[in-house]
């Protein structure tokens, strides 16, 4: 087939016309499908190489490998995403059976379903920060930095694990659901209940069809075993069916991606890729032109309008995948999965808090209340909401000086007032990681060069690895501490 793509958006906008829709909406279809269309194929930008692209990387890349040093630990509350999902039993079980020869093999299902690839396919990074170039055959010697990285900060092993796990959950219940749709008798056999209706909705959300199911229930063209611990393992290598092995596999990874979060092509606004489409009506008003591809629209590309969204992937997929399917009732245990989430949560901060002195008198010093709205925000139970919650304050800081809820709510960080903090604040980590430098360097050469030493070296790439949070904090204290207000050496006492 020769058609390209373009030729099908065409096809599309036609039928869409046809079926009586006006052209403005049309085109706004056809819009967001060529978006998406250019994210999979990883071209969002058309000059990748232009200065503001380079820019907006690098800063992003520093950024990432210096704010994002402890990350790791946030992705523990997940677990109890996974428990809101298939049920707090089903989940201990499975962490329970680890040693049921059937769950080792269960969990390479997951590799042949295209999911727990992160170190394989250099993805890791993209469940937290929003990459500008995310391809992973691209892999120069900077990328490979950010791979060790993501490797020490604990987010690549810690999301293989869960997502493993979920697969290994998730391949029992969509077997175990399809018995019970259609085989009455080995569901009595096997002890399980009548299906309920959010079941049946549960195995059609995820594209397993009637049909389909039904064939997983009588084992037609499948050849899936019960390990010792009751769990089903699908052992899809063995199935007959290849069409059949090869959709249950989508909608393994389908699911998958669903719990252990990150942004998709769906999940971002444009913005977040640099780019920003202008109504042409509007357009025309300033000189601009229709974009050959984007009729209807003016298009205008500066990866620079990205830098606010960079840390949001995880967030802006939690509003899909999370508190859609909670408000949806689409969870199986919402309310105890919710627990769970908070739960670790408050382990993770409670962990986080024992890399260095300074986290842990700033973790301790919190009230009962605080920590748990702290646990809460972490939980990712309600990502977006949380996390504008708490930039609220950070602003109102900055603007003018005073916790707006102070003596109810503390901020998380410490904020100086002034309007380029406030410009900061909500331009994105890129920013900030350059303030932060330029604040360092301002203050070596013309304040405290030990203040102004400390600052730039906690920034550098790698000093916040939770494992060596501390240890920085110490030396760079002490390097302070040994260097007067000119950069001279007062000693270190008696040495």
């Amino acid at each position: 087939n020769s058609r390209t793509f373009d030729d099908v958006a065409e096809d599309k906008f036609d039928a869409l016309i046809k079926s009586g829709m006006d052209y403005d909406k049309a085109n706004a279809v056809i819009a967001d499908i060529r978006t998406s269309y250019d994210r999979v194929m990883n071209t969002p930008m058309r000059e990748p190489h232009s200065w503001s692209s380079t820019t907006a990387k690098y800063l992003k890349d520093l950024a990432t490998l210096n704010y994002m040093g402890r990350v790791g630990f946030s992705s523990i509350s997940e677990l109890g995403r996974i428990m809101s999902e298939h049920g707090v039993g089903r989940t201990l079980r499975t962490i329970l059976s680890r040693n049921d020869i059937r769950i080792k093999y269960a969990k390479e299902e997951i590799a042949k379903a295209g999911e727990a690839l992160e170190g394989a396919l250099q993805s890791t990074s993209m469940r937290f920060s929003d990459e500008m170039f995310a391809n992973p055959l691209y892999h120069n010697l900077w990328e490979q930095g950010k791979d060790a990285f993501y490797i020490l900060n604990l987010l690549t092993p810690i999301t293989k694990g869960l997502k493993r796990l979920d697969g290994v959950v998730r391949q029992d219940a969509y077997i175990t659901m399809a018995i019970k749709e259609h085989n009455p008798k080995l569901a009595k056999e096997m002890g399980l209940p009548k299906i309920k209706k959010w079941e049946r909705e549960y195995l059609r959300r995820y594209n397993i069809s009637s049909d389909m199911s039904k064939k997983l229930a009588f084992q037609k063209g499948t050849k899936w075993e019960k390990g010792e611990s009751g769990l089903i393992y699908a052992n899809t290598d063995e199935w007959t069916d290849l069409e059949l092995r090869d959709s249950f596999r989508e909608s393994l990874s389908s699911g998958v991606l669903n719990t252990i979060m990150m942004g998709t092509s769906a999940d971002r606004p444009r913005i977040a890729d640099g780019v920003a489409l202008i109504p042409i009506r509007v357009a025309r008003q300033f000189g601009m032109k229709e974009d050959p591809k984007y009729k209807g629209y003016a298009r205008v590309e500066n990866a620079l309008l990205s830098m606010p969204f960079q840390f949001y992937s995880y967030t802006l997929a939690n509003i899909n995948k999370t508190i859609a399917a909670y408000t949806t009732g689409q969870m199986k245990s919402p309310i105890f999965g919710t627990m769970w989430m908070v739960g670790l949560a408050y382990l993770s901060l409670e962990l986080k808090s024992q890399t260095s002195k300074g986290s842990e008198r700033a973790w301790d010093s919190l009230s009962y209340t605080d920590q748990f709205i702290r646990a809460f925000d972490y939980s990712g139970a309600a990502a977006i909401y949380t996390d504008f919650f708490y930039q609220s304050i950070a602003t109102s800081m900055a603007l003018t000086g005073e916790n707006y809820l102070e003596g109810l709510v503390k901020e998380k960080f410490p904020e100086e007032q002034g309007i380029f903090n406030a410009l900061t604040g909500v331009g994105g980590a890129g920013p900030s990681i350059l303030k932060d430098y330029v604040d360092g360097f301002v203050e070596m050469t013309t304040g405290d060069f030990g203040q102004g030493a400390k600052e730039t070296i906690r920034a550098l790439p790698y000093m916040r690895l939770w494992f060596i949070h501390g240890l920085v904090n110490n030396m760079t204290s002490a390097l302070d501490d040994a260097i007067d207000e000119d950069g001279g050496f007062v000693g270190f006492g008696r040495y």
